[in-house]
């Protein structure tokens, strides 16, 4: 998802982890809607309430993020943005919470994942270490969830439409994680270089994401 802009902080590591914050609230609500829509397009109550665990989740990683943010210079919380729609007005109630999956589980968690499993394996500083151990075994879940739907939806029907759009759910989550990322020696902290970063991103989407989504007839190689 993108994320907004921050105002500059003068500790790297705080506005870093500030930006995360605000993020874990939107993740927060995105599942809870996401939740809303599997439910209105017929999908299995364990997948909803699976997504509603979710956005609980969230919520407890942005705390986490706070506990990190108090640690570098207390700034002020960044307010979540509201109005956050997932995916185009045309498509259908059952399309939206596909598309909805898709983009927030099988490609910003998925990708998540990798980069908090490489931040985890330099992270030092303790309250980074605490929230990265935590948040990653969650967001691994969460990634889980999205192909848990993607699954279900193919086996009910062609979900090939999935492939034009998403190249955007990839630039988007991409372009997200970029603002988090910084030339500074902060490996310690959570915060990875813009070139580790990108390798790493580079990695789990040719290796993972777009060979996953291959396998449900969602065909993307075009357009990437």
């Amino acid at each position: 998802m993108p994320l907004t802009a921050v105002a500059p902080a003068e500790d790297p590591v705080g506005q870093v982890w500030l930006v995360r914050e605000q993020t874990e609230y939107e993740a927060a609500m995105h599942f809870a809607l996401l939740a809303g829509e599997l439910v209105a397009a017929g999908f299995p109550a364990g997948l909803a309430q699976a997504a509603l665990r979710a956005s609980r989740d969230e919520l407890e990683h942005a705390a986490l993020c706070r506990e990190v943010v108090a640690a570098h210079g207390a700034l002020a919380p960044l307010p979540p943005r509201r109005g956050l729609r997932l995916g185009p007005a045309p498509l259908s109630r059952w399309q939206r919470a596909v598309y909805q999956a898709v983009a927030l589980s099988c490609i910003t968690e998925t990708l998540s994942v990798a980069l908090l499993l490489e931040m985890r394996a330099l992270a030092r500083d303790p309250p980074v270490v605490a929230a990265v151990g935590r948040i990653v075994r969650d967001e691994s879940r969460h990634s889980q969830l999205g192909w848990a739907v993607l699954d279900r939806a193919s086996a009910a029907g062609d979900v090939a439409w999935l492939s034009a759009h998403v190249p955007a759910m990839l630039r988007a989550a991409l372009d997200s994680e970029e603002l988090t990322a910084t030339d500074d020696d902060l490996g310690g902290h959570g915060v990875l270089p813009p070139a580790r970063s990108r390798a790493v991103t580079d990695a789990v989407v040719a290796q993972v994401i777009l060979p996953g989504l291959a396998r449900h007839g969602i065909d993307v190689s075009a357009g990437c």
